[in-house]
């Protein structure tokens, strides 16, 4: 089984740069949790924005209504209550890291959105 492991990834250095580029994205996807964290004035360690995030990827990933709307929502409010942050300050968290993920998936791909 070891053997066939090295075969299924190909080159090597190609898995190396694809394990790269993912550990990149998510320290990104947490750096903009927490930024956006602390400009809704929600207290929170970088443990508080990653436990947000896995949340938030989990509850997306079961797809329960288009775009992840009220999972996502939820997710957030979840995580943060976790942390003492009031439910309707993590659901409005929710809108607006979603609306600032969508807006930023707009400005990337403007031909998508419009």
């Amino acid at each position: 089984m070891l053997t066939s492991v090295p075969a299924a990834l190909g080159d090597i250095s190609t898995a190396a740069r694809a394990l790269t580029l993912e550990t990149t994205a998510w320290a990104a996807q947490l750096t903009v949790v927490w930024l956006a964290l602390a400009a809704f004035g929600v207290p929170a360690s970088v443990a508080t924005a990653a436990l947000t995030l896995v949340a938030v990827n989990v509850a997306v990933a079961i797809p329960f209504l288009p775009g992840g709307v009220g999972a996502f929502q939820a997710a957030t409010a979840l995580s943060l209550g976790a942390g003492g942050v009031a439910a309707s300050t993590g659901v409005a968290f929710g809108v607006g890291l979603q609306a600032v993920e969508l807006l930023t998936t707009c400005l990337l791909y403007t031909s998508r959105c419009v």
